[in-house]
């Protein structure tokens, strides 16, 4: 019996390691430090570069004006294409996610297909999963583990995590639902004519060691999963009022405190989070180690109001996506751990 209980204690510990985590204030916070390498808005060539990752020391990236993948040094230059846009086979329309590895670029365009280029920007195969899937999270072998949409029963949206093998079937391994307000619509007289869903925050996944890491929901906290789906631990993660800015969160400030997690990148020493918890516009960035322990925090000195703006922690690297200011790569300055 003895043997037994101790088993259970040490589950249970498992399963809510980093769960003492407490998020310093905002008020405290330094800038996060970076070093501008990239502005492509001063590119003579260059339109708007909406997905990207670096590769070794290029930059791989969809420009969404030009709508045409390139690969470019990151130190500038020549920008070099791979492949061309267009309706046939190896052709791309719409892309929606890039993944590298090593000489081969994965391409997920907007009609669910799966391009495979060389370096030098030639089509090697072209797939097609079954499922409606929307950004790449890992591929180990021949096997792909991506991120897709479905509605559930209810009908709030959901985001999923899938594996799906060349030629074979696909299989969803995690739901999570957005963290959805249910909102009304009324005519002058006061009669209710309609309602609706708006998503406060979309679901967001990461590959992390062995497995996922998951984060939804109004709560800061971290979910984790093996590679088949199933669940290996949580961290509980204590954190300060959200802050919102802009016209997407403003009505809803002072009704629903939302602590989510906006965005989740692995680093070599943990995993890079940032949240919807603002200062002065400016979301922050919290650095844990691999047991949950919070190492480093920061405020990123840029706007993240989605949809027209977002970052990226890569390699050493930030990169910044903006409509209005265009693509940015910086070199991180600022220690993660």
């Amino acid at each position: 019996m003895i043997k037994r209980l101790g088993v259970i204690i040490v589950a249970i510990a498992a399963a809510i390691w980093g769960s003492e985590t407490v998020l310093p204030s905002l008020s405290g916070l330094p800038d996060l430090k970076t070093e501008l390498l990239l502005d492509f808005s001063e590119h003579p060539v260059a339109g708007l570069p909406w997905q990207g990752h670096i590769n070794g020391s290029e930059f791989v990236f969809f420009d969404v004006k030009l709508k045409q993948i390139f690969r470019t040094s990151l130190s500038g230059g020549e920008l070099f294409k791979i492949g061309r846009p267009g309706q046939g086979p190896g052709e791309y329309q719409n892309v929606q996610d890039i993944h590298i590895e090593g000489e081969k670029i994965f391409v997920l365009d907007g009609r669910g297909r799966i391009i495979v280029f060389s370096r030098e920007g030639k089509a090697v195969r072209e797939m097609k999963p079954p499922l409606r899937l929307t950004r790449f999270i890992d591929h180990q072998g021949d096997l792909f583990y991506m991120e897709g949409q479905s509605t559930s029963p209810e009908g709030i949206q959901e985001r999923v995590i899938a594996s799906w093998r060349e030629d074979g079937d696909a299989a969803v391994l995690v739901k999570s639902q957005a963290d959805i307000i249910m909102t009304k619509a009324f005519d002058l007289n006061g009669k209710e004519l309609s309602g609706g869903q708006f998503a406060l925050s979309e679901p967001v996944f990461a590959i992390f060691d062995k497995g996922f890491v998951e984060a939804s929901g109004s709560r800061y906290r971290l979910r984790f999963f093996d590679f088949s789906g199933g669940a290996t631990g949580t961290w509980e993660v204590t954190a300060p009022k959200p802050e919102f800015v802009g016209p997407m969160f403003k009505p809803y400030n002072s009704k629903r405190s939302a602590y989510a997690v906006r965005a989740i990148f692995p680093i070599p020493s943990g995993l890079a989070v940032v949240g919807n918890f603002y200062r002065d516009g400016r979301p922050r960035l919290d650095c844990f180690d691999r047991e949950g322990h919070i190492r480093a925090s920061y405020l990123i000195p840029f706007s993240w109001e989605a949809p027209t703006s977002r970052g990226q922690v890569e390699n050493g690297y930030f990169i910044y996506f903006s409509a209005q200011e265009g693509c940015r790569i910086y070199r991180l300055i600022s220690p993660l751990f």
